[in-house]
C-alpha cells in the first residue's frame, strides 16, 4: 500500500497540510532571520497563520531574495548542517542550501514516494546515470530514495554510452534514471554498434532534467524519438534544489503529482492570485517540516499549467503539467512571446553535436534571437528552419559555429549544460 497522503480525501489532505503549515510557520518565525524580518516588516503575527488561506497574507519570496541574502535563510546553527547543496546556476549565481539530518531523511522520503509513484519495488535494479558529487542534490536524493525502496542500485554516473550499456548487461538493470537527451546518444551508439537495446531488459526510464511531454501531456518529440527505438516506459519528474521536493508522473501520464505532506504549492499569476485549472502561472512553494533552509511562498520561476484534480490513480494531490519555461526567460519576438524551450525542443529533434540559443534582450518590442549550431553530420537546415518558423511564427537566424565558440558564450562553473544565454 502506498503510504502517500496523496491518496487521502481532499479534506484529510487539507487538514494535514494546515497542521504542518502552522508548525512550519512557528519554526521560521522563531529561527529564520529572513522570515522574522518579513513578519516584522509586514506586521504579520505568525500566530494568525492558521489556514492555507491565511498563508496569502505573507508576501512571496523571490529568487533574487534567496540569492542576495542567502545566509539569512539558514534557520539552524551551522553545526547542525551536515550537507551543503547548491542550485545549478542555470539562471544566475548558484545558491547554497543547507540540510540537517532530518532534512536528509525528508529528502529520502520524498524520493521514496516518487519511486512508489513510478511503481518501483524492491525487485527492481535501478541504474543512476547521473552524478552524485559536485553538491548535486538530485543525485543524492535518488540514491537515498532507492535505498528506502530496497531495490538494487547501480551508480554508473554520466559515463559513456558504451559503459552504460555494458553496466546494464552486467547487472541486469531493468530501470534507468537518466536525462532524456543523453538516451539519444545511447541509442545512436547502439545503432552504430549493432546492439539491440530492446534485448537488454530495460523496462522503464525515469527521466530527469528535461520534459518528455508537451504542454497537453502528449509525448513530446524527445520522448517519441526515444521510444521509436527503445520500447520502454518513460516517466517524467520535476524538482529543483530549492524545492527539495519532487513532482512525479505515474503510469497514467496525466500530470505530475505533488507529495502534499512535504510541500504546499500555489500556481500564481503576476498579481499573486491563484490561477484557475487549465491556466498557467508561476509555481510557488511552501515547505513542510524543513529545518535547514525552509522557504515560505517561494516563487520558483518555473511556469507550468495547473491541471484538473481528477486522477485515474485515485490521488487527490495537486497536479501540474510540464514546465513550459522560466519566467525570466520570456522572449519577445516580432509580436510573439515564447520561452526558449520551444526552440530547444525543436533543435533536439536533430542529431546535432551542440547548439546554443543566444538572446539579446531589448527594452522595446523585439528581442534578437540567434541559434548557434555545430554538427559533424549532415543536417536538413531548410527543414529545421521551416519547423522553427511554423512553431515560432517567425523565421530564426541560424549560425554555424564551433564547439569552442559555443562554450565561450556559456557561463562557467555551471553544473548543467547551458542551452540558452541572455546578453
Amino acid at each position: 500500500m502506498n503510504p502517500s497522503l496523496a491518496f487521502h480525501s481532499p479534506e484529510a489532505i487539507r487538514n494535514e497540510q494546515e497542521r504542518l503549515l502552522r508548525k512550519q510557520i512557528e519554526f521560521v518565525a522563531t529561527h529564520s532571520p529572513f522570515y522574522k524580518k518579513v513578519f516584522s516588516n509586514n506586521h504579520i503575527d505568525p500566530q494568525s497563520i492558521q489556514s492555507l488561506e491565511d498563508l496569502k497574507s505573507i508576501p512571496t519570496t523571490s529568487k533574487d531574495d534567496f540569492a542576495n541574502v542567502n545566509d539569512s535563510f539558514l534557520a539552524v546553527p551551522l553545526k547542525q548542517i551536515i550537507d551543503w547543496c547548491t542550485t545549478s546556476g542555470t539562471t544566475g549565481n548558484p545558491v547554497m542550501v543547507g540540510l540537517t539530518e532530518n532534512d536528509l531523511q525528508r529528502l529520502a522520503h520524498n524520493e521514496y514516494l516518487s519511486f512508489l509513484t513510478a511503481e518501483l519495488t524492491q525487485n527492481d535494479c535501478v541504474q543512476l546515470m547521473l552524478t552524485l558529487d559536485k553538491q548535486f542534490m538530485a543525485g543524492m536524493a535518488y540514491y537515498l530514495g532507492l535505498r528506502k525502496i530496497g531495490c538494487g542500485i547501480v551508480r554508473s554516473g554520466p559515463g559513456t554510452p558504451a559503459a552504460q550499456i555494458d553496466i546494464i548487461k552486467r547487472h541486469k538493470v531493468n530501470v534507468l534514471v537518466a536525462v532524456p537527451s543523453f538516451l539519444l546518444k545511447i541509442i545512436s551508439f547502439a545503432q552504430g554498434s549493432g546492439i539491440d537495446l530492446n534485448s537488454l531488459g530495460v523496462e522503464k526510464i525515469i527521466c530527469i532534467g528535461e520534459a518528455v511531454r508537451n504542454d497537453d501531456l502528449t509525448p513530446n518529440i524527445l520522448a517519441t524519438k526515444i521510444t521509436e527505438h527503445w520500447h520502454v516506459q518513460l516517466l517524467g519528474t520535476f524538482a529543483s534544489t530549492e524545492m527539495q521536493t519532487a513532482f512525479t508522473e505515474d503510469a497514467h501520464g496525466d500530470g505530475y503529482f505533488l507529495h502534499p505532506e512535504l510541500m504546499f504549492a500555489e500556481i500564481l499569476d503576476d498579481n499573486n492570485n491563484e490561477v484557475k485549472e487549465g491556466e498557467t502561472g508561476e509555481l510557488t512553494i511552501t515547505h513542510f517540516e524543513l529545518e535547514g533552509t525552509p522557504l515560505i511562498r517561494y516563487r520558483t520561476g518555473d511556469i507550468c499549467r495547473k491541471l484538473s484534480s481528477q486522477s485515474k490513480s485515485g490521488r487527490n494531490a495537486l497536479k501540474i503539467g510540464p514546465v513550459i519555461g522560466r519566467k525570466n526567460q520570456l522572449i519577445k519576438l516580432n509580436g510573439t512571446t515564447l520561452y526558449p524551450n520551444a526552440i530547444i525542443q525543436t533543435l533536439k529533434e536533430y542529431d546535432l553535436d551542440d547548439f546554443l540559443v543566444v538572446v539579446e534582450k531589448s527594452a522595446v518590442q523585439t528581442d534578437e534571437v540567434k541559434i548557434l549550431i555545430t554538427s559533424s553530420k549532415a543536417v536538413n537546415y531548410e527543414l529545421m528552419i521551416q519547423q522553427l518558423q511554423n512553431r515560432l511564427r517567425v523565421k530564426p537566424v541560424i549560425i554555424h559555429a564551433t564547439k569552442s565558440e559555443l562554450d565561450a558564450l556559456r557561463p562557467r562553473e555551471s553544473r548543467k549544460l547551458i542551452q540558452v544565454v541572455f546578453q
